[in-house]
């Protein structure tokens, strides 16, 4: 509330060191700030970002774990990889980052195309399966007929189609939702060879 905006400015540390103690989105909030100072040096060792990290921390329910996480990370952080949520499944997924590097590069995907593929993965299990292993995991899935699968074959028409993409003057972002409409992977699997003819057969 504006109320108690004006409180904080008159009396910040003392509505900061109440805020610390509520269980609110913005006391969640300060909690990952004041996590971020304690688990950065130790990012670099997991192969890991602040972003990615950030993402895992606002899928913690708990404003509670969070303040215990400053406490003792490393616990917080082991507990979290054999855990069954939310939180849990984004830091497998964070984890895959530095394994699929030379994959992604090869397949010639950023990052930011194949995390909302393993998003779509049902379960942590099949996730930390795919960080100890994550090039076989990704070949495995394109020949799969589900959601995930699909994404990733959307994903792999990216570059083919950038050319084509600039001669009609559209974005990969206009296209998507178009390529989402498609009922299977196999389709897309043939538009991956072709893109250009695809897409000129989705249009006439």
């Amino acid at each position: 509330t504006e109320d108690e905006l004006r409180q904080a400015a008159f009396h910040p540390k003392a509505f900061l060191e109440k805020l610390t103690k509520a269980n609110t989105p913005a006391a969640k909030r300060l909690a990952i700030a004041h996590l971020r100072h304690v688990l950065e040096p130790r990012l670099d060792e997991q192969g890991l970002d602040w972003s990615d990290v950030a993402r895992v921390l606002e899928a913690v329910d708990s404003v509670r774990e969070l303040r215990e996480a400053v406490e003792d990370p490393q616990a917080f952080l082991e507990k979290l990889t054999k855990a069954n949520t939310p939180a849990a499944k984004r830091l497998a997924i964070a984890q895959m980052k530095v394994p699929l590097e030379s994959w992604l590069r090869e397949q010639e995907l950023d990052w930011s195309d194949v995390v909302p593929v393993l998003e779509l993965i049902d379960t942590e299990d099949e996730l930390r399966q795919a960080a100890f292993h994550p090039k076989a995991f990704l070949e495995k899935l394109a020949k799969a007929n589900t959601p995930a699968a699909k994404r990733l074959a959307i994903a792999q028409m990216k570059v083919p189609l950038q050319s084509w993409l600039r001669e009609q003057e559209l974005d990969w972002s206009d296209v998507v939702p178009v390529l989402e409409l498609i009922d299977t992977v196999e389709e897309l699997e043939h538009a991956v060879t072709d893109p250009e003819a695809f897409l000129l057969m989705l249009v006439s």
